[in-house]
């Protein structure tokens, strides 16, 4: 059977009975033992199912939100903000951030920043980003120090997180280039 691939690589499948099925989604069918596997890579036109599992044999996550969220493009083309409107704590907020940091979803710094501020933060929509900065780059990268940024890695709860020692002190995790 021939594939085709959407324009990242991601491939289309088919499931001859995916409309057919109890309601409760194809995960529940899956764990029933209903599902057998019967994804059959297809060409696009035939498709009702595209994979995160992509050509190159990489992944490129496609995800089911079973509750509201939003992507807005930011105004630098490719990049974008995405609200989560599901309540959780800052504890499990913490827990996601630092994993999307670990895998590279999200960038270091911004990571850093919302531990320390205990807040994530985005323009709005309507907030444009001014012209280029006079004095050099827009943006600042700021390298992984070499510390676990896991809260089981602070050897003294009592001295604050990793985050919080690195913003009141940056210039102890390699240098004064940190904003």
């Amino acid at each position: 059977m021939r594939q085709e691939w959407d324009d990242v690589g991601r491939g289309y499948y088919n499931l001859a009975d995916l409309d057919t099925r109890p309601r409760g989604g194809s995960a529940d069918a899956f764990l029933a033992g209903i599902d057998k596997e019967k994804r059959e890579p297809c060409l696009k036109e035939e498709a009702n199912l595209i994979s995160s599992l992509c050509r190159d044999g990489l992944h490129r996550l496609v995800l089911d939100f079973d509750f509201p969220t939003r992507y807005v493009a930011s105004a630098t083309p490719g990049h974008g903000h995405l609200y989560i409107d599901k309540e959780m704590t800052w504890e499990n907020a913490l827990k996601l951030l630092r994993v999307m940091d670990e895998v590279g979803l999200l960038e270091h710094g911004y990571v850093m920043a919302a531990e320390a501020r205990k807040a994530t933060h985005v323009r709005p929509e309507w907030v444009k980003k001014p012209g280029p900065r006079p004095f050099g780059p827009a943006k600042t990268v700021i390298p992984r120090p070499v510390v676990d940024v896991h809260p089981s890695s602070d050897p003294d709860p009592a001295e604050g997180t990793v985050a919080e020692r690195f913003w009141s002190d940056p210039e102890g995790f390699g240098g004064s280039d940190y904003p």
